[in-house]
């Protein structure tokens, strides 16, 4: 009793308190400021209709608390049509249509999760004396759509979205009774283009969430610059869910501010990380234009504008038609109308601190009207957003839909539904053997069953359906392909071996370096050529191969970058020849050596041969054999750019076609032949006597040429796109390397390190018969 008595007094001042500034009505705290701005707030509205006509008091109970500007604008486009479709005798006469309206479910979903009892709030039954609810109309955000659109579906009730067109809420298996009323974007990349046309900005940043649909517009709206000659400075696609979010906000942030273009394209939904990262960066004044849609628009808690630039925003919007009394209706929204609307005076006495009569908990004092529809109509003024629009059309398109039943079918009311009109969604969406095939499927008629039974397929790569039912896949062409779900057609991305690549990077680099190291052996000949080592063996053809291979290294360039039509042709006229001069000087060296060698006692016509230099004649022999090979290939079929569609999946890949494959055979065969040659010479030379003899070096030259070139062939036709031309790549640099170690690597370490073999002395008393042929 005491303990009673203690709680008593300790609450009877705040008792007191509270009947001096409110009436006991209102008995609780008001609310802090909404952190959350103007977001919106997942709103159902659950249609149903009474007998008779209702006067205006369906705003009973149904303004919470907790809703923004934004949503009570949604309710009030709800009332208004819904008052229209009421006073209207030629749209069910005698019957009223009503809602009861549920919002923020995804909130409390978060804060309490389903309940376990949760067949309680959806059940797949109704009691005798239970309201049925005809449709639930889902919206703005999808993410209650998706959510709660499984529960509608065990308890019959069809579901019409009236947020912004969703392309996964089409999926017929997933949604079978949802409906999406908003019109879908297909014109928007179209229209974006024509602005920066328009306005003549062709160098243009882009921002989307990693989201199929994102993936989709990108895809789209490329091919638009493309036509259009617009360029993207930049592409930052928005990660969901990663786990190094903040890291990757930095960059994305980093990576507008760094970019030249003073226009960005912004696509992605209002809840999205796309906004998020906006949001994080709201303090800093981006000095860009901003392009994006209209659920993108979003005030912020402090009421300005999300993508703020002093520069400007275009927001793109569908086209709404002005909506006819809808000024009026929102003019006379005031409790002073209702009076029996004691929820709409709640709302005005929540948000604008308005003052009640202690007598009387529904006559408001002190309010601003001014103050009222600032706050309640700022973002769109006396207009209806997309949101609010597809919301009225969607009541209409119920009504219309209820009415023409009525008219066409006597049995659809229950026997049991007295004054109600309830309607057994299941009893109408229809008879079918087989479901209805959703996007990306294909019908595939059941062996021995009727035309009308059938199993639904994927469609097999490359093809896609974007319609229900359809018989056969559609074949997407050759510069696209089909998204993992197979429902669009993406353009496909122009790839090549380009020198921002990492393996492009890295072979040019070595290209570069292997050529450098040539450059400096020949240095250390010319600066050295008086030595024995330098002038045996014929310094010229040494002088010869050593710039014929600078050039062998340099080739791979040719590969690396855009294929156009010039390097195409010079990259195999360029591999060619220099490959043939430095085949060819090896030819001539290893001849050198074996007339210097073989010929004991020379007659005056050898001995004249030898002193002439006659053997620096095979190189443009050799030399010109090779260009009249290449000339007959680039006078019958010379190679060309080709795109690879085929490659790999959503990729062209750009490559240089060889034109005459028979062609380039037999240069290559030319070029191997001359190697097999040079070998062979070689081998027969490989046992005299090998102070200052190259016999060795230059067998063991062509083992490592012939073997890169052999192996060639059969990888070369193993592989496709990008490995090819690595391919090719590979064997430039490492035949050439192999030549450049393998024949003046020994001669490097003589001169550098061991000077002291490197003197007549060591010659006459090692070989006295050697010829120094200079």
């Amino acid at each position: 009793m005491l303990s009673l008595i203690f709680v008593f007094l300790v609450l009877k001042p705040a008792l007191i308190l509270c009947s001096l500034t409110d009436p006991v009505c209102f008995f609780r705290i008001k609310d802090k400021e909404n952190l959350e701005g103007d977001k919106d707030i997942d709103c159902s509205f659950f249609i149903y209709t009474e007998n008779g006509s209702m006067k205006n008091d369906y705003f009973s109970g149904n303004l919470d608390k907790q809703m923004t500007s934004k949503n009570v604008h949604l309710i009030f486009s709800l009332y208004f049509a819904m008052e229209e479709i009421n006073r209207n005798p030629h749209i069910l006469p005698n019957i009223s249509l009503l809602a009861n309206i549920k919002c923020n479910l995804m909130e409390k979903k978060k804060k309490y999760g389903l309940s376990p009892k949760r067949s309680e709030n959806f059940p797949n039954y109704y009691c005798k004396n239970q309201r049925k609810y005809l449709i639930v109309l889902t919206g703005p955000t999808w993410g209650g759509t998706a959510t709660f659109g499984p529960f509608q579906y065990m308890s019959r009730t069809p579901e019409l979205y009236y947020g912004y067109f969703q392309p996964f809420l089409n999926v017929h298996e997933q949604f079978p009774h949802l409906y999406q009323i908003s019109p879908t974007d297909t014109s928007l990349p179209l229209a974006m283009v024509s602005l920066l046309v328009h306005f003549r900005w062709n160098w243009v940043g882009v921002i989307i969430s990693d989201e199929d649909r994102g993936i989709h517009f990108l895809s789209e709206l490329r091919e638009e610059m493309q036509r259009n000659i617009v360029c993207l400075a930049f592409v930052s696609i928005i990660i969901h869910g990663n786990l190094s979010f903040l890291k990757m906000a930095e960059k994305y942030f980093n990576q507008i501010m760094m970019s030249s273009a003073r226009v960005v394209i912004v696509y992605g939904d209002k809840d999205s990380t796309v906004q998020l990262n906006f949001i994080l960066r709201k303090s800093v004044t981006f000095n860009r234009i901003w392009v994006s849609m209209s659920q993108f628009d979003r005030i912020t808690i402090k009421g300005e504008f999300l993508l703020n630039s002093p520069h400007g925003t275009l927001i793109y919007s569908h086209h709404i038609s002005e909506i006819s009394g809808f000024k009026q209706f929102i003019q006379r929204v005031h409790p002073s109308n209702y009076s029996n609307e004691i929820s709409l005076v709640r709302l005005w006495w929540i948000y604008f601190n308005c003052s009640l009569s202690s007598s009387n908990c529904k006559k408001l004092k002190n309010c601003s009207t001014t103050n009222i529809f600032k706050w309640l109509f700022a973002p769109f003024g006396m207009s209806m957003s997309d949101s609010s629009y597809n919301l009225y059309n969607a009541v209409y398109a119920v009504a219309h839909s209820l009415h023409e039943m009525l008219l066409k079918q006597v049995d659809i009311w229950p026997e049991n539904a007295g004054n109600r009109l309830e309607l057994d969604s299941w009893k109408i969406p229809p008879s079918v053997c087989s479901r209805p095939c959703s996007l990306g499927h294909r019908k595939s008629p059941q062996e021995g069953k009727a035309i009308c039974c059938f199993d639904c397929n994927p469609c097999p790569e490359n093809k896609i359906s974007n319609m229900t039912n359809m018989d056969d896949c559609v074949k997407c062409p050759d510069d696209q392909y089909s998204n993992a779900k197979r429902t669009h057609c993406l353009k496909k991305v122009l790839t090549f071996l380009a020198y921002e690549d990492p393996l492009g990077m890295c072979l040019a680099g070595l290209a570069l370096c292997f050529s450098s190291l040539t450059a400096a052996v020949l240095a250390i000949f010319l600066k050295h050529q008086d030595t024995p080592t330098i002038k045996a063996n014929n310094r010229v053809l040494s002088y010869v191969l050593l710039i014929s291979l600078i050039f062998c290294f340099l080739c791979p360039l040719l590969y690396i970058g855009h294929p156009n039509m010039a390097t195409c042709i010079l990259q195999q006229t360029a591999f060619a020849i220099v490959f043939t001069v430095a085949a060819s000087s090896v030819l001539a060296k290893t001849i050198t050596v074996v007339l210097a060698f073989k010929v004991t006692v020379p007659d005056r016509r050898m001995r004249w041969f030898l002193t002439s230099g006659a053997p620096n004649f095979i190189i443009p022999i050799c030399t010109v054999i090779q260009l009249i090979i290449c000339g007959i290939w680039m006078g019958t079929s010379p190679p060309f750019v080709d795109e690879d569609v085929h490659a790999k999946h959503g990729h062209i890949l750009i490559v240089c076609n060889k034109g005459s494959v028979i062609a380039f055979h037999c240069v290559l065969g030319y070029l191997v032949s001359l190697a097999l040659a040079s070998f062979t010479v070689a081998f027969l030379a490989r046992n005299l006597p090998d102070t200052f003899n190259e016999a060795k070096f230059l067998t063991f030259s062509m083992l490592v040429f012939c073997s890169v070139w052999i192996t060639f062939l059969p990888v070369y036709q193993s592989t496709k796109g990008k490995a090819t031309v690595t391919v090719e790549i590979f064997c430039i640099l490492a035949s050439s390397a192999g030549l450049l170690f393998c024949i003046f690597a020994p001669k490097c370490y003589i001169i550098l390190f061991k000077p002291q073999k490197n003197s007549f002395h060591k010659i006459t008393k090692t070989h006295s018969k050697l010829a120094i042929i200079h």
